[in-house]
């Protein structure tokens, strides 16, 4: 009976594993409607990336009926472990037949993640109504003969009828556009990611304004903790203070419902003492919108300078330092940062042969770049080893609060940076976050490895001509 005990405990917690190491929303999910009287169904593929800070989900959206098929790109927030807000605007990639317009409108809500008796998952939609999306719709008569049939049966679908996509495969989308969606500063499109705001300040406030009586019901969360929860602004206008985590926020405005006027859903204001800005429902951009989003770099000023690049180490060394943030150099010449033992030595070697998942791309015409590092959730003792083209950078780096900053030489032309795991510290997985930045930008990744498999980021270096 003890044995039995023991067995039913450990395969509970290898399953409590599994399932945490195991996004529930990245895949491939599908659904096949069938109209009355018709053997062609319509044909609805949603495919779903890996997600930035396990918040934002780049995704892509396929549908194909009769002589229609189109694919939009568009963004996916996070609400809670179950559900995921759907962002309005569904940007065409290509569109095959005719336009459906503004009429991916109606597809605005929340898709809510389930499984069935038999363990399928599921996405199904709750969408959040509007008797006018303040958009213009386009007309049925404006469409020739032969694709009025098909443009009514699409609109009408996407407006009122069931959409539950069953997954059909839990590998996330990749694409080399997903980064887009994420970063407005290179996105082709608005995706409700309003342009970065860099601050100094740590504390922070946010505030509401608008029409009282026709304002909607708002939530606010920062990096994935709720900050106001379905508030009704026509009824409580509410003030809260927020504080920020070195390095990269996400700050998220979500419409709940809106209210009587569409452009009235509220409008934010948010206060980092000499930096301030709004998330306005009511601008023309994030009309109809079900979510707005905006990044927020924090980082102490006594812990970084307002340049980028190598001025950010220029005249800085390890004593002018707090004593957990170091300073490292690569190429190191001393190898005072790899491992002397020839066992440790070994052990890492054998990490490289690990699955190697890519987490993003970056060009630069900077040679000299630095490499920020921290840990952006709980500081639980995770270690971590890090190589760049098959050379050992660091190994056995510990992971903490603070960022940490190693400067690198990068080769002319594509370089790759391997991130390992020597570790799961005391929450798995291994998590971290992964700041790149050369003299004129600076670009995060979240980075999220086991025992099994490892991230790798390509940094192409484009030199200028001389």
């Amino acid at each position: 009976m003890k044995h039995f005990t023991f067995i039913v405990c450990c395969f509970f917690m290898v399953t409590l594993s599994t399932y945490a190491q195991t996004d529930a929303f990245t895949g491939e999910w599908k659904m096949e409607n069938y109209f009355p009287g018709e053997s062609n169904p319509l044909l609805i593929e949603l495919n779903i990336a890996a997600p930035e800070k396990n918040l934002l989900y780049p995704a892509a959206l396929r549908l194909s009926y009769d002589s229609f098929s189109a694919v939009y790109h568009l963004l996916l927030v996070k609400r809670n472990v179950r559900q995921l807000s759907i962002g309005k605007n569904k940007v065409p990639q290509s569109e095959t037949g005719f336009s459906l317009g503004n009429c991916t409108i109606f597809m605005n809500g929340i898709f809510d993640a389930s499984k069935d008796l038999k363990g399928n998952a599921f996405l199904t939609i709750e969408r959040m109504y509007a008797k006018n999306f303040g958009w213009p719709m386009p007309d049925v008569a404006d469409y020739p003969e032969q694709y009025k049939k098909a443009f009514t049966r699409l609109r009408d679908f996407l407006k009122e009828s069931e959409i539950r996509l069953k997954k059909n495969n839990p590998a996330p989308w990749t694409d080399a556009y997903t980064d887009s969606i994420i970063n407005p500063a290179i996105s082709p499109a608005y995706f409700g990611i309003q342009d970065t705001v860099v601050v100094k300040n740590r504390d922070g406030n946010i505030n509401f304004s608008g029409n009282k009586k026709n304002s909607g019901i708002v939530s606010v969360m920062l990096n994935g903790n709720m900050v106001v929860d379905q508030n009704d602004l026509s009824l409580k206008k509410p003030s809260e203070d927020i504080r920020l985590d070195t390095g990269l926020n996400i700050l998220v405005l979500f419409a709940d419902s809106y209210g009587k006027n569409i452009s009235a859903t509220g409008s934010m204001n948010v206060d980092f003492g000499k930096k301030k800005f709004s998330m306005d429902f009511g601008n023309k951009n994030n009309l109809a919108a079900t979510f707005i989003v905006t990044k927020i770099y924090y980082f102490p000023e006594e812990d970084s300078t307002t340049d980028y690049g190598a001025n950010l180490l220029k005249g800085l060394s390890e004593s002018d330092m707090k004593e957990d943030i170091k300073v490292y150099h690569y190429p190191d010449a001393s190898g005072n940062n790899l491992y002397k033992d020839p066992l440790a030595r070994a052990e890492a070697e054998k990490s490289l042969l690990r699955n190697v998942k890519p987490v993003g791309e970056v060009k630069t015409t900077s040679r000299e770049i630095v490499l920020a590092l921290w840990d952006d959730a709980v500081e639980d003792g995770d270690t971590i080893s890090l190589s760049i083209n098959g050379n050992w950078i660091v190994q056995g780096f510990p992971v903490k609060k603070k960022p940490q900053f190693i400067s690198v030489t990068i080769d002319p032309g594509p370089n790759k940076i391997i991130f390992i795991a020597n570790n799961l510290g005391a929450i798995a997985p291994n998590t971290a976050v992964l700041e790149i930045i050369d003299n004129k930008q600076r670009k995060a990744f979240m980075l999220e490895t086991d025992l099994n498999e490892s991230n790798a980021i390509k940094i192409t270096y484009e030199a200028k001509p001389k």
